[in-house]
């Protein structure tokens, strides 16, 4: 009989993080920056679930918890390591118009975890490479061949008068539990291996909360606009598409060690504030829309899709560099 403990996840990943973090590469270069913690709370309105006739609804509230090890390995180079913490609580109503789950709620909470490293290296004011890897865990309790992987390479150029644009060009890849189609990782649903390219503009100052408009633009996902006011406040719209997989409990009645694999939509309006530099607080109202879950059998192979109609979602965080 299997111990539910779904905490052990987080902890093989996070002592895999500290590893990493510790491990002298090259002890007289190294120069640590600030440590930031992040958190977020959202909740995602109740929305009906197309599948019932009349229908049920779902309404999710998730907990984020996360942490970013920032490291200057030499005058040229960057390396940062990062780990999150996710608890994904699903709220389901008048389940027992729900025929794929038989009248009973088709999952329960969801939990996932995710390390990373990324590494740049800058030839020049204006060129730079950067690389890095992932490793990540979505689970509905404790069970086996939760694991997605992830990894990334490119190149960043800057330029204009105060080196304010930036693009880059990069090629990404990634594996989920039994090769499937969705992915633990952000991007385009259903995308394992491919391009990818960012432009941005005044991106650096608006992290220094310098007031100004900022643009950022990712091919093909995310779309964000920013305004800083002052030191203190600014706000900025965000629009994007994100997807996450999930391996199902042993003992779930609509697939037993299966995965859930979930992909949305999101566009949204949120306001920065910084009482003190290290500090920042934010308050998000989002739509999401697109909403679906795709149920797989334990190889990955889709049983049926769920469509979710379209929900808002409030979520507040906390940034501190401490």
């Amino acid at each position: 009989m299997k111990v539910y403990r779904p905490r052990k996840k987080i902890f093989w990943i996070a002592l895999i993080a500290s590893g990493f973090w510790f491990h002298p590469i090259s002890a007289a270069a190294i120069e640590f920056g600030r440590p930031t913690l992040s958190g977020s709370v959202e909740h995602i309105s109740s929305s009906d679930v197309d599948e019932a006739n009349p229908q049920a609804e779902v309404s999710v509230t998730s907990t984020i918890v996360g942490m970013a090890l920032p490291t200057n390995l030499t005058e040229n180079s960057d390396l940062e390591v990062k780990f999150s913490g996710g608890l994904y609580y699903f709220d389901w109503s008048d389940t027992e118009r729900l025929k794929f789950s038989n009248g009973e709620e088709p999952w329960g909470d969801l939990y996932s975890a995710e390390f990373g490293l990324a590494y740049v290296y800058k030839w020049n004011k204006k060129w730079a490479s950067f690389l890095g890897s992932g490793i990540g865990a979505g689970w509905e309790k404790d069970t086996d061949d939760i694991y997605s992987y992830r990894g990334f390479l490119g190149t960043n150029y800057s330029w204009g008068q105060r080196l304010n644009w930036k693009a880059s060009l990069g090629f990404g890849f990634g594996r989920g539990p039994e090769e499937t189609s969705g992915g633990f990782f952000r991007g385009p649903y259903g995308t394992t291996l491919g391009p990818f390219g960012t432009i941005s503009w005044n991106e650096e100052q608006r992290k220094l909360f310098k007031p100004g408009w900022s643009f950022y633009f990712k091919i093909p996902t995310d779309v964000e606009i920013a305004y800083v006011f002052n030191e203190r406040w600014a706000v900025h719209y965000n629009w994007g598409d994100f997807g996450a997989i999930f391996r199902l409990a042993d003992d779930n009645d609509v697939s037993p060690e299966g995965l859930l694999a979930a992909s949305f939509t999101k566009m949204g309006l949120a306001v920065d504030f910084r009482p003190i530099e290290t500090l920042t607080l934010s308050l998000a109202f989002s739509k999401y829309f697109h909403k679906k879950f795709d149920i797989q059998d334990d190889d990955g192979n889709s049983l049926q899709t769920i469509e979710v109609h379209d929900s808002f979602g409030v979520r507040f965080s906390v940034n501190w560099a401490f």
